[in-house]
């Protein structure tokens, strides 16, 4: 700093210049700026601060832009299910069950003929009324022992069982009631059309009558 008057120079904090003895006028100080008052915020945690999970802030920009697809549970995959694979009952193994069958059946007739009192001679009796109620009856007890054996855990008549064969739905499970009865009356028209839905055995893929087809069965042999 210097003296205004004489140009010399005067130490620094001194009032009066030692040359000349004139006062020294000091260059006033700027004034401080006060500081702001400290704040104390409490912020909560994770209120307002966000930051990006780590790995998001690694993965590429592509894993980000496509949604990974949602894991099914367990429980939503379905189970595969068994191929049934059984062996077809032919046409020759059928046809012995059949008559198998058709021998059980007569007999059955005969004795509820003979506990009825009623003659072999009256059933060949076209005029016979006895005729009716015979054909009746047989068709009555037909029903009854194909459609509740079959059903039965057996899925066999007494004839199939000889023969080693047993039947079905499409599945291998075992028919109904209902649904063995539709075989049944399945029959009559397999019957009807000249024995043709029978013969239908020896040349449909999986040996279906037309009756099996009609109720939605097979007729397989069981395994050795």
């Amino acid at each position: 700093m210097r003296c205004e008057k004489c140009g010399n120079a005067v130490a620094e904090g001194a009032s009066l210049c030692e040359h000349c003895g004139s006062p020294v006028q000091t260059a006033p100080r700027a004034p401080l700026e006060p500081e702001p008052p400290s704040v104390t915020v409490l912020i909560e945690p994770g209120a307002g601060v966000w930051a990006p999970a780590p790995e998001a802030a690694s993965a590429p920009e592509e894993a980000l832009a496509t949604p990974a697809a949602p894991a099914l549970p367990a429980a939503a995959v379905p189970a595969p299910q068994p191929v049934f694979t059984a062996p077809y009952a032919g046409f020759w193994r059928r046809f012995a069950a059949y008559w198998i069958d058709w021998f059980i059946f007569f007999s059955i007739e005969l004795f509820i003929a003979a506990a009825r009192g009623i003659p072999l001679a009256a059933r060949q009796d076209v005029e016979s009324p006895e005729l009716v109620k015979g054909l009746f009856l047989g068709l009555l007890i037909g029903w009854l022992y194909s459609a509740t054996l079959e059903s039965s855990p057996w899925q066999a008549t007494l004839g199939k069982r000889a023969m080693d064969i047993y039947v079905t739905d499409l599945k291998g499970r075992r028919l109904g009631f209902a649904q063995a009865s539709g075989r049944f009356f399945g029959k009559l028209l397999s019957a009807l059309i000249f024995g043709i839905g029978f013969f239908m055995i020896a040349f449909t893929e999986r040996k279906q009558a037309l009756h099996d087809h009609l109720a939605g069965c097979l007729v397989v042999r069981r395994r050795e």
